[in-house]
């Protein structure tokens, strides 16, 4: 799993494209994939939309919607608080987009798919979805795995740790910490337990067609895929499927 965004769904970490080349990788793939898009766009976000107010920026018409649980306030942009998987907005979208793998901390994969349901509903005719995958690639309890940066003369360490496995469910936990350390003392520090569902390439093709959804088209690291070659080495997946009727 690609640790870069794990640390995304962390309440106290913030993110932008100066500060992370992650980030900034991701948000300009998903600037030009959107840059002939005239109509409305929505991000689907698990604690906030982290794309919107760079894309809003960009001149592009787009919303936002997180879990009712989350409280996001912004005088800038539309945020909407819902049930993903329960999904009822006033408008139609011509894109929908679920950056950053945030489709796999959807615990339940029923409620999951539902989700996938809800936005597929919520297109406008030849819309088009755009979903992060992350190929999960860690299944042994207690791996760990250690990152640190050096960012303006500040210290940051990122830790997972592999907590519980679930095989048949395909759910992995992790425990995810992060400190931010300058002159020697720790300026901000957080941990979290999160778990991730994990599907296989393939399978979510699959589910994505059995919804409804055609023309399936697979971008590996963002990057556009014109054969199979070197796929099985990367760790994120975009899909983009559009909505024929």
């Amino acid at each position: 799993m690609t640790a870069d965004f794990r640390w995304f769904l962390m309440d106290k970490v913030k993110v932008d494209e100066k500060t992370n080349d992650t980030f900034s990788k991701l948000l300009s793939f998903y600037k030009q994939q959107l840059l002939n898009i005239k109509g409305k766009i929505l991000e689907v976000g698990v604690n906030q939309p982290l794309l919107l107010p760079a894309l809003k920026e960009s001149g592009l018409q787009i919303e936002g919607i997180v879990p009712n649980s989350q409280k996001v306030e912004s005088n800038s942009v539309k945020v909407y608080h819902a049930e993903l998987a329960n999904l009822k907005l006033p408008s139609f979208y011509d894109v929908i987009i679920i950056p950053f793998g945030y489709i796999l901390t959807i615990q339940d994969r029923v409620e999951a798919i539902k989700t996938l349901k809800c936005c597929y509903e919520h297109l406008r005719p030849n819309g088009k979805i755009m979903i992060d995958l992350i190929l999960q690639d860690e299944f042994h309890l207690n791996q760990r795995k250690v990152e640190t940066k050096n960012r303006q003369g500040q210290l940051i360490i990122c830790e997972s740790q592999v907590i519980e496995v679930d095989f048949y469910a395909q759910i992995v936990k992790y425990l995810l910490s992060y400190e931010q350390w300058n002159e020697g003392e720790v300026i901000l520090s957080e941990r979290k337990l999160q778990s991730f569902l994990w599907f296989g390439v393939k399978e979510f093709k699959l589910v994505l067609e059995r919804i409804g959804f055609m023309d399936v088209k697979l971008y590996g690291n963002y990057q556009e895929s014109k054969s199979n070659v070197g796929m099985s080495d990367m760790k994120m997946f975009t899909f983009e499927a559009s909505k024929k009727v």
